[in-house]
């Protein structure tokens, strides 16, 4: 028959076995939360899209404001460690909720911006990217030369990194504030009529010929209400000499009497 100190000495060894499985448990279930940490998976993911001449306002869970311009798709993960989201075409404009543990990147083709809290916009039109800040600050990371070879800009309020046809253009001295497409409208301050084309074809349904080249060259200045676009099309007549022709799906503009 065992003794005391021979039981005592089983019950010890027992609970020193229990002791030792809880330890490994414990062991093994802070690497799976180390693990699932590092990998950063995303437990949600919502895409918004806008129709030609469509723009919408989206407010996000973490608090921050996207405003989406015509023609734009975005997708938008949330991690545990990080917000991310990708333009995949169009434009938007982000107001980022302030969050030092859970930044927030933006991917628009092989530009990357990484921001904490701040307020930029940037758009893609196929590989062709525009970054530009209005508060705050952020880091555009762009391949230069071959993919492997990466770059970080700075970029300060007032300030807009282009990136077209693979080569990189940074500009400065920007107005700050909101943009103008953001509050729904175009301002053109003496742009010719072909580069004001360029800005309304984005929102409108119609195909818009300019039938005289010569007319390329005539400048636009006001402020347009993105969503009552047609009103230049009824002012062009009245302030030169071109008419203006609708003709099904298509608006015609060409020099008056021809």
């Amino acid at each position: 028959m065992p003794d005391l100190a021979q039981l005592r000495a089983q019950a010890q060894a027992r609970a020193d076995k229990r002791r030792g499985r809880k330890r490994l448990a414990g062991g093994l279930g802070a690497l799976a939360v180390a693990a699932l940490l590092w990998q950063d998976p995303a437990y949600r993911t919502e895409t918004w899209t806008t129709a030609r001449g469509e723009q919408q306002r989206l407010s996000l869970r973490d608090g921050s404001a996207l405003m989406l311009d015509s023609g734009s798709e975005i997708r938008v993960s949330w991690h545990l460690r990080s917000r991310r989201a990708q333009l995949r075409q169009g434009r938007a404009f982000f107001d980022v909720a302030k969050a030092v543990y859970r930044p927030f990147a933006v991917q628009a083709g092989s530009a990357q911006v990484d921001v904490v809290g701040t307020a930029f916009d940037i758009g893609r039109m196929g590989e062709d990217v525009s970054v530009r800040l209005y508060r705050g600050a952020v880091d555009v990371s762009l391949p230069v030369e071959t993919p492997a070879n990466v770059r970080t800009y700075r970029l300060e309020p007032g300030m807009a990194i282009d990136v077209a046809s693979g080569k990189i253009l940074r500009r400065q001295g920007l107005a700050e504030g909101i943009p103008d497409w953001a509050q729904g409208q175009l301002v053109f301050e003496r742009q010719t009529l072909a580069q004001a084309l360029v800005a309304i074809r984005r929102y409108r349904p119609e195909t818009i010929v300019l039938e005289d080249p010569s007319l390329a060259e005539l400048r636009v200045s006001g402020v347009f209400q993105i969503a009552r676009l047609d009103q230049l099309f009824d002012l062009l007549p009245q302030i030169w000499p071109v008419q203006v022709r609708r003709d099904g799906d298509a608006i015609h503009i060409g020099k008056a009497g021809g």
